[in-house]
């Protein structure tokens, strides 16, 4: 009989702790529950006692609705059910607004919403993200429309913006071309450090890293000339503008009463006007004198020298006078320009 009494004591002794542990807390072999009298309930993982403090804990639902935790059936697998909407976790086809975890991999593959307003993956107020709009095509959306589109192939603007291919660039195929639709038209590269420019699959210029410019040309250059008509009676003064333009017409009306010096522009103005000018840059241009007596020679402005005769033989009545122009120095406060007289022609 004293021994059925103790034992029943023991087993009533049991219960109230028990009871104690759900109503409070209890550690049980680095185990803390709480029944959440005054919050969500919760199971809490301790470590092992020599480690001490870190802990994980699983929380339920602080509402009357409850939460099932159901333990995989196969491996990788964890499903959460009856939760609001979106946030759940579910298997390989989720519900709309659910995460999934695929059971072989492990990878977190988000709902898929195809469309630039609503993109899977988005930021801010939403309508500007990532989406897949078909199989394997990456599309980039912002403001709710699409701007960009990346699959294997291709990278592309929207509206026929510009292109990047992801094939290997030569010098007949571009791998950046300014619109999608134009395909063999843009920029490739021949070899290493040269880019080559490439109009309708047929390379039109190369650029080497030593700033050679090749021009693949199947006819005539073309360059734009600006014609200048300077009738001053006497010297004439000519900007770079006019140097540039190619051609500068003198006397056609029988102006000049006498033999000109013309000037050239200042080897700073001269140096200032060329884009990008560097110690060899030049161009030709020519004077066309075409007063029928007076002569014509070309002086130059400060730091300008006019080689070989300086200023240049006379440019005769009825003859135009070419001329070849080489910046010798592009240093700020020190440029200097050598103007090369060509000969002349008859008219």
């Amino acid at each position: 009989m004293r021994k059925l009494i103790i034992s029943i004591g023991a087993l009533c002794l049991v219960a109230c702790l028990f009871s104690v542990g759900l109503t409070h807390q209890t550690y049980l072999m680095h185990l803390l529950f709480s029944n959440g009298a005054t919050s969500a309930g919760y199971v809490e993982f301790a470590e092992d006692a020599d480690n001490g403090t870190d802990t994980v804990k699983l929380i339920g639902p602080a509402s009357t609705s409850g939460a099932v935790v159901t333990l995989p059936s196969t491996t990788g697998t964890l499903s959460i059910a009856d939760l609001a909407s979106p946030g759940e976790i579910g298997g390989t086809t989720p519900a709309a607004g659910h995460f999934t975890t695929l059971d072989t991999t492990g990878d977190v593959v988000l709902p898929q919403n195809d469309d630039a307003v609503t993109p899977t993956l988005a930021f801010g107020d939403g309508d500007s993200g990532f989406y897949e709009s078909i199989d394997d095509t990456l599309n980039i959306s912002i403001g709710g429309a699409v701007r960009w589109t990346l699959n294997a192939a291709i990278m592309y603007a929207a509206s026929g913006g510009a292109s990047f291919s992801t094939s290997a660039a030569t010098s007949t195929s571009p791998t950046f071309y300014p619109a999608s639709a134009d395909s063999n038209t843009g920029v490739g590269r021949a070899t290493g450090d040269q880019l080559s420019l490439i109009a309708g699959g047929v390379e039109g210029i190369r650029i080497s890293e030593n700033a050679t410019i090749q021009v693949n040309s199947f006819g005539p250059i073309v360059k734009k000339y600006t014609i200048t008509t300077d009738n001053t009676n006497g010297a004439g003064t000519h900007t770079i503008a006019e140097l540039l333009g190619g051609l500068i017409r003198r006397g056609t009306g029988d102006e000049i009463a006498g033999a000109a010096i013309d000037v050239a522009d200042t080897a700073a103005n001269i140096v200032g006007g060329i884009t990008g000018c560097a110690v060899g840059s030049g161009f030709e241009f020519s004077i066309s004198n075409e007063d029928s007596t007076h002569t014509i020679q070309l002086d130059g402005g400060a730091g300008v020298t006019i080689a070989p005769n300086d200023p240049s033989t006379a440019i005769p009545a009825n003859s135009t006078g070419r001329f070849l122009l080489v910046v010798t120095n592009a240093t700020l406060s020190s440029e200097a320009v050598t103007v090369h007289a060509l000969g002349f022609t008859t008219h």
